[in-house]
């Protein structure tokens, strides 16, 4: 049931966002740094448009590579996040932002099932995943480009995790 809710969130923004063509599209890549043994080093993409009155939509996909549950052991757990957003662009001067933005979507974590004892526990799951965090923006060259980074504050299944994340993209 949550796969479905979260997946009908993306799918309606994507539907607002294809509405608003007058608005400002933009795209960015993602690289950084999830303080959590199935995150660590992590890409990702995102894309969104400005909405009118300063708020934005957009959507996320984060891939984190994660690392060894038990040094030497081979078992690695990693993690994946696909998440609608929004958030409310704040202009601190003509050329950069500081957005706060809050996502809803699905995290999924995925580990080889470990056998202790003759028990087999199984390494992975999908969960409803929130996150609000704060990015701020900054526009080079033409204008057309921007890098930044953000802050995240991963809500999944009654855990926590902060990430930090650098940004570099395109607004067109």
């Amino acid at each position: 049931m949550n796969k479905i809710l979260a997946l009908g969130a993306v799918a309606a923004l994507f539907g607002m966002t294809a509405s608003n063509a007058s608005a400002a599209v933009q795209g960015s890549g993602l690289l950084g740094w999830g303080f959590d043994d199935g995150l660590k080093f992590g890409l990702g993409a995102r894309g969104g448009i400005d909405l009118p009155n300063d708020f934005w939509g957009g959507a996320t996909f984060l891939y984190h590579f994660g690392n060894e549950i038990v040094s030497g052991s081979g078992y690695t757990t990693k993690t994946w996040f696909l998440q609608a957003e929004g958030g409310y662009t704040i202009h601190s001067s003509s050329d950069s932002r500081v957005r706060p933005f809050v996502g809803i979507g699905i995290a999924d974590r995925s580990s080889p099932d470990i056998t202790v004892g003759g028990v087999t526990t199984s390494g992975g799951a999908t969960n409803l995943a929130i996150t609000p965090g704060v990015a701020f923006e900054k526009d080079f060259g033409s204008g057309n480009m921007f890098f930044g980074g953000e802050a995240r504050l991963n809500l999944v299944d009654g855990n926590s995790s902060v990430g930090f994340y650098a940004s570099l993209g395109l607004r067109y």
